[in-house]
């Protein structure tokens, strides 16, 4: 058979093999090869064998059970282009398969494919929130041979927002969309955290159609109740209150182009000199504030925490419940009702009070049961010139001591750098906050390191994220302008929890 195109002889060999129940692929392509004319090999998708490759990262693993398709299909295709114009022939090396035909082609990963038209519908009807199911049956009547499945189209999906957003947060492409488009925004951050609290946007146009129906009218002057708060207060009138109309000897109307003459120069220079003034760390705080103003999309800001429910099926159920996180006021009545009770029980004595026991906790921490023994035998020594069993150990010993005392811990090392929070407390104010930083030299013992108010900190334990308590939520809120200052400092290889004290 002659076909004028190459990707007519491809349209043509596809859909015949769909017809008859089976998925014809492109075994080989030859295009711009020298003294050659271009050829393609087409063959069933079931042709050749299984090849197992083992990784370097599996190891001595064992490797799961799973089946295959390859059957080592004989079928064989083969197309070559012919002299004249564009034209190519096809012919049958093989017509034969050793497998039974498909009823259905749902499910084979090469039949589902997308076309090209189909990712681009798919694209616009995403931006237009059509569903994944509305979409797949659009496809399916556009196209009556197409069998393409819901995972293909939650895959297609995901791999335009990946696409779209180019390795940005939500965040950062919320406000480059509202940039592009010309909105005003207005937001609210914690101040410690950079976590979203509040955030507003509005167009320009709805700015101006509200200005279309004011409240109140007046011939450039405060209206009457206004006035007689002023007299009531004893206060004159506010120069900007008044309209420059009235602020001449004349009657002759003023023009106001509405129009204002601004200039940034001596805030620019203020910037400039309290850069220059600024250490190494408040520099880089400053540039990327700077970076912010300027490119909206480059926002530190976050988006709050909603912690997923991985467990279960989804429940269809409207989330009615009224909790809400503790208001700051709570944190500060706790923390004082916690501190007026530690001062009363110093002026008397300490009634016998039973042990708790939180080795089931601790265990999930450290990642199995015995390494708490092992912990509990290396500390339960209190001579001096210990002996390597009687060591502290990091991670393990700074979880205990963080949780223990209530304190941030920071260790520091050539091997490892960390933060420890405390695992069951709720988090004090920033005021209270105590950080203690120790640093591991020489490979033998601790030493403690007086840090500058406001210095980099390493990032927090992935222990301390996964096994906190609910009640803890919160103590690495304060942390986190520090924690990006110490990833801008040093290399991705500070990022292990765990040191070998024989290296």
């Amino acid at each position: 058979m002659v076909f004028n195109s190459r990707a007519e002889l491809i349209e043509w060999t596809r859909a015949t093999g769909k017809r008859f129940g089976f998925v014809i692929v492109i075994r080989k392509l030859e295009v711009n090869v020298s003294r050659r004319k271009p050829r393609i090999r087409f063959a069933c998708e079931r042709s050749d064998t299984y090849k197992h490759k083992i990784s370097e990262c599996q190891g001595k693993k064992r490797s799961r059970a799973t089946g295959t398709k390859k059957c080592n299909c004989p079928f064989l295709l083969k197309g070559k282009k012919l002299a004249s114009d564009d034209n190519w022939a096809l012919k049958v090396i093989n017509g034969q398969h050793n497998h039974p035909a498909a009823q259905h082609l749902e499910g084979h990963s090469f039949a589902g494919r997308l076309t090209k038209e189909e990712v681009n519908m798919l694209i616009d009807m995403s931006k237009s929130e059509v569903k994944q199911k509305n979409i797949l049956h659009t496809l399916q009547n556009r196209d009556i041979h197409n069998v393409s499945t819901m995972k293909t189209i939650y895959n297609a999906r995901y791999k335009y927002k990946v696409v779209e957003q180019a390795g940005r947060s939500q965040i950062q492409h919320l406000m480059s969309k509202l940039n592009e488009h010309n909105y005003i925004e207005w937001h609210r951050s914690h101040e410690d955290t950079d976590c979203i609290t509040d955030l507003f946007w509005v167009h320009r146009s709805t700015i101006e159609l509200l200005r279309a129906f004011p409240l109140r009218h007046t011939h450039g002057c405060p209206c009457a109740h206004e006035i007689a708060e002023y007299k009531r207060e004893g206060r004159p009138i506010p120069l900007f209150c008044v309209n420059s109309h009235w602020k001449k000897l004349d009657l002759v109307p003023s023009i106001d182009d509405g129009s204002m003459k601004l200039s940034c120069t001596i805030e620019i220079e203020m910037i400039m000199k309290r850069f220059e003034q600024m250490d190494d760390s408040g520099k880089l705080q400053l540039k990327k504030k700077l970076m912010e103003l300027a490119n909206p999309e480059s926002t530190h800001l976050v988006e709050p925490i909603v912690k997923a429910k991985a467990r279960g099926r989804p429940s269809r159920k409207l989330d009615t419940s009224t909790c809400r996180d503790p208001s700051q006021f709570e944190y500060v009545l706790a923390t004082l009702d916690n501190h007026s009770q530690s001062i009363t029980s110093s002026h008397q004595p300490n009634p016998p009070r039973k042990r708790k026991d939180y080795s089931d906790h601790y265990a999930k921490v450290f990642g199995y049961a015995s390494r708490v023994h092992e912990v509990l035998h290396s500390l339960s020594y209190f001579e001096s010139n210990p002996r390597q069993d009687h060591w502290m150990t990091m991670p393990e010993t700074g979880h205990i001591i963080s949780s223990k005392y209530n304190v941030v811990l920071v260790l520091l090392s050539k091997q490892l750098c960390l933060t420890f929070l405390p695992l069951r407390s709720v988090p004090l104010p920033q005021s209270l906050h105590k950080i203690i930083t120790i640093g591991f030299v020489n490979g033998c013992h601790f030493i403690e390191v007086f840090m500058v108010p406001g210095s980099p900190m390493p990032h927090i334990t992935a222990n301390w994220l996964e096994y906190h308590h609910s009640c803890a939520r919160g103590w690495e809120t304060s942390y986190t302008n520090n924690i990006d200052a110490f990833k801008d400092l040093v290399f991705d290889g500070m990022t292990r929890e765990t040191i070998d004290l024989n290296g």
